[in-house]
């Protein structure tokens, strides 16, 4: 599922490469890293009761 966040990830070091990225932007994309990763960790810890003995 991180690979979903290699794109954003690759647009957002171009731009920080280039200096074309402001304080707002990194923000924005650092907060949509963190929402990514909450729910991709609420989603692991779900209850699979088909793999009871």
């Amino acid at each position: 599922m991180w690979l979903m966040c290699v794109p954003m990830l690759l647009l957002v070091g171009a731009l920080i490469a280039t200096g074309r990225l402001g304080a707002g932007g990194l923000l924005y994309a650092l907060g949509c890293l963190l929402m990514m990763g909450l729910m991709m960790a609420w989603m692991n810890h779900g209850t699979n009761h088909e793999n009871k003995p």
